[in-house]
C-alpha cells in the first residue's frame, strides 16, 4: 500500500461508502499530502453540490491512473471493498492504519542512526519505513539515513523483521557525539542539518 494514498482512502471510508470519484476528487483537490479533516472538507463540499461542478484539470488526468492502481491493489489486498456502490474500508484496512505506525515514543540518550537501502522493487516497504521512522521521531539527514535519540521499539523491529526489510537496514547507536553533539539544538542556531 502507498503509504500516503493509502492511508489516505482508507481514513476517509471508515466511515460511509464513497465511490471512487468521489474519493479521488476529494484527495486530489485536497492534495495528497493533504491532512485528514482538509479531504473530509472538501468531500462534504462535493457532496452538497451532488458532484456537480468539479473541474476536471490535466493533473488530475495524470494522477488518475496512479489512483485507480492503489484503490485496486487495495482491494486485492483486503484493505477496502465495494459496498453498496462505493468503497469501504474493511477491518483489516482499520487494523492496518490504527497499528501500521502507531509506536510508543521513548526519548533516549543514546543517538540512533537507522541507514538502509531498500530495492526499487519494493518501494511500498521503503515508504512504510520512512514513515514509521518519521513517526518515532526520527529526523531525516538523507532519504536513506535517519537519526534520533528515540528507542527503538522492540514491535518496530518485529515489523522490520515480517515485512522483509532486516537485512536491508543497518541501525547504529552513537555513544560519542562528535559533531552530532549539538543534535538537541535548533537546527538555524547550531549550523547542523539535525
Amino acid at each position: 500500500m502507498r503509504s500516503g494514498i493509502g492511508r489516505k482512502i482508507i481514513e476517509a471510508a471508515s466511515g460511509t461508502a464513497l465511490t471512487s470519484a468521489q474519493l479521488f476528487v476529494a484527495i486530489a483537490t485536497a492534495g495528497y499530502g493533504a491532512s485528514y479533516g482538509k479531504i473530509m472538507s472538501k468531500l462534504d463540499e462535493i457532496q452538497a453540490r451532488g458532484g456537480q461542478g468539479v473541474k476536471k484539470p490535466a493533473e488530475f488526468k495524470r494522477k488518475r491512473n496512479s489512483f485507480y492502481t492503489t484503490l485496486y491493489r487495495m482491494k486485492r489486498d483486503g484493505l477496502i471493498e465495494s459496498k453498496n456502490g462505493g468503497w469501504l474500508a474493511t477491518a483489516k484496512g482499520k487494523k492496518v492504519i490504527s497499528e501500521g505506525n502507531v509506536y510508543q515514543k521513548e526519548a533516549d540518550s543514546t543517538v540512533k542512526i537507522v541507514i538502509f537501502d531498500v530495492p526499487e522493487g519494493i518501494a511500498s516497504k521503503r515508504a512504510w519505513l520512512r514513515s514509521a521512522l518519521k513517526n518515532l521521531g526520527f529526523k531525516m539527514l538523507q532519504k536513506s539515513v535517519w537519526v534520533g535519540k528515540v528507542k527503538l521499539p522492540e514491535h518496530f523491529i518485529r515489523e522490520l523483521r515480517s515485512r522483509n526489510l532486516i537485512d536491508y537496514v543497518e541501525i547504529f547507536g552513537v555513544t560519542k557525539s562528535g559533531s552530532l553533539k549539538n543534535i538537541d539544538q535548533n537546527p538555524s542556531q547550531s549550523g547542523t542539518r539535525i
